[in-house]
């Protein structure tokens, strides 16, 4: 009975939780990155 009760927290509670933290990491570290880089290409580029 122990084993069902924590499937199903795996599935419903940690799991999405745990997406959306993992995906909230992600995109932040992605966007840091991106402008960073899109900040030293628009300093290179001649105007």
């Amino acid at each position: 009975m122990i084993g069902v009760v924590l499937v199903l927290f795996v599935i419903f509670i940690a799991g999405p939780i745990g997406l959306f933290v993992v995906g909230g990491v992600w995109s932040a570290l992605t966007g840091w990155l991106l402008s960073e880089d899109a900040d030293a290409r628009a300093a290179k580029k001649p105007s």
